[in-house]
Order: structure tokens, then sequence, then C-alpha cells
């Protein structure tokens, strides 16, 4: 009997079960800091979808894309896993809508795919990893370090050819990021949210610096989670609590004084006498002191 007949959905599903059950079963023995995580994934199975994507709280598979994927690559199953796994630890998904598309799904796909080829996992080789590396170090020359934020600034300032383009999905899609794209449908389900993520993004780069023999090759990976769970701050809100109200001198075209207005109106009659202010309110940062540490007691 064809596993792959689309007739035999409860065979190709129970086999599906089998090599994603494996998979999570080999990243976690290997990496056992991605343990709390894999548990919070779920998979669904889409037929037709042909390929795999995620909404951040549930990958749906195609189960036959799957089986007939591993006949040829046989660790489709663990790269598909840590593929959709490090975009949602990265919350990648959760800036979608901020950012240029384009841009930011190769920005994503490649920071971690080049994470995945550091670790030297040969579970989940594929025969296009010779291809990928050579273009990683390629575009490691132009971006040093291989984060999502920073490999979406390089191609939004300097861009990319369609050839590049081209060449970047054909080499580092793994999934659909469409799904990243949330309705308010999908918004109001429950899902996991940001502080989730970095919850969970804390405790493998906790776990990452504290048990050495799992830091190999993790460079890239340290990377991409402190930048996931960096604390962002406006800066405009910050020197906003030091902003004061005072007078300034300065001419103020959109008020007139009302006195000499009316007092050209009584003594003049039809001639009122308008004279812009020679001062104005304003709010400003009076004083601001920028101190730069030159001791190299900080970082970052």
């Amino acid at each position: 009997m064809n596993p792959l007949n689309p007739d035999n959905k409860e065979q190709i599903e129970a086999l599906a079960d089998k090599l994603l059950r494996l998979a999570r079963d080999t990243i976690t023995v290997r990496f056992r800091f991605f343990d709390t995580a894999i548990a919070r994934i779920k998979i669904e199975y889409r037929y037709g979808i042909g390929g795999v994507s995620s909404n951040g709280n549930l990958i749906y598979m195609d189960p036959a894309y799957l089986l007939k994927t591993y006949m040829d690559e046989p660790g489709i199953a663990v790269r598909i896993y840590m593929h959709v796994l490090l975009h949602l630890v990265f919350m990648h998904q959760l800036q979608y809508d901020k950012l240029d598309e384009a841009s930011w799904n190769m920005a994503a796909d490649i920071a971690v795919e080049n994470i995945i080829l550091e670790m030297d996992f040969p579970s989940a080789a594929l025969s296009r990893d010779i291809e990928e590396k050579d273009q990683l170090i390629r575009i490691a020359k132009r971006v040093k370090a291989l984060t999502a934020d920073k490999l979406y600034r390089e191609f939004v300032v300097n861009g990319l050819s369609n050839d590049a383009q081209r060449t970047y999905r054909s080499l580092f899609t793994i999934d659909y990021h469409d799904g990243w794209r949330r309705t308010e449908e999908q918004s109001n389900e429950i899902m996991l949210n940001e502080e989730d993520w970095k919850k969970i993004a804390r405790r493998i780069k906790t776990e990452l610096k504290t048990f050495s023999k799992d830091k190999g090759g993790s460079e890239s990976l340290l990377s991409n989670v402190d930048e996931a769970v960096r604390e962002k701050y406006n800066f405009r809100e910050i020197l906003q609590r030091f902003v004061e109200t005072g007078e300034e001198i300065r001419l103020n075209d959109d008020e007139f004084d009302y006195v000499y207005y009316m007092y050209g109106l009584s003594t003049y009659g039809n001639m009122p006498l308008i004279e812009p202010l020679e001062y104005r309110e304003d709010k400003k940062v009076k004083e601001i002191v920028i101190a730069i540490d030159t001791s190299a007691s900080c970082r970052g």
C-alpha cells in the first residue's frame, strides 16, 4: 500500500507522527535547553498546503509533503522543527506587521539557518547545506552578526538584486510566513504571547551560559537570543521626562496680543493693531549631559 496515497490519510498521519516524534526527541537529547519551547508547540496537519507554516502558536504541516520530502532528505523533519522553533524563540513572527515583508522573510530565514548550520547537527542536515554555507560566508562579509534585525537593516538600506533574492529564497526557505500576518480572528485566539516567548528565550540563554558542553558552535544562537530578549526603549519617551515648559524669546506668529487689537479698534475705529508676541511658551529639554564610558567596564 502506498503511504502517500491521498486516500490513505490515517497511515500518512501515523508515519508523520512517528517522524515528528523522533525529530522532537532527537532535538531535546542534543539540545536540552529547547525542551520547554518544543513542549509548547503543537502541530496541526493541513493537506494541500504543500509545506509548513506557523502562526506563533501552531505549526501547520502537510503530512504528505513531509513524507515525500523525507524520501530524499532524511533530515527534513528535524530541520523543520529547528527552523520553525528558532523563528518562534526569536519572536520573528511578532515583528512581521512592522516591517517590509520580503526583506524580513529573508532576514529571518537566513538568521535561523545560519544557527542550525553553525550547530553542526547531522540529524538536521540537508543536501543543500554546502551551498548554504558558501552563501553565508559571502553574507557575513557584509553583515558581521547574522541576526534577523541586522540582516534586515542591510537588505533595506543597501538593497538586494533579483538574483540574490531568488538564491536566498531557494536556499534558506523552509516554512511559509503567511501565518505570521494575523487576522483579527487569529489575534483573539489563545496564543503564546511575547512575554511567554521571552521567558522561554531567557531560559535558553541561561542554560547556554551555564552548561558549557551545550555551548559549542552556538555563538550566533546567543547573539540572536540576546537580541530577542533585549529591552527596547523609546528614547523620545525618556527625554519627555526631562521636558520643562518655559518662555522663549521668539516671535510667536500663532498668537497676537488682544490688548493691542482692542486698543486699535477703540482708538482708530476700524483699525485693529495686530502685533505678534515676542515670546512663546515651549516645551524643551533645557540641559542634558551625555556621558560616555571609556573604561571598558560596559558591554553592548
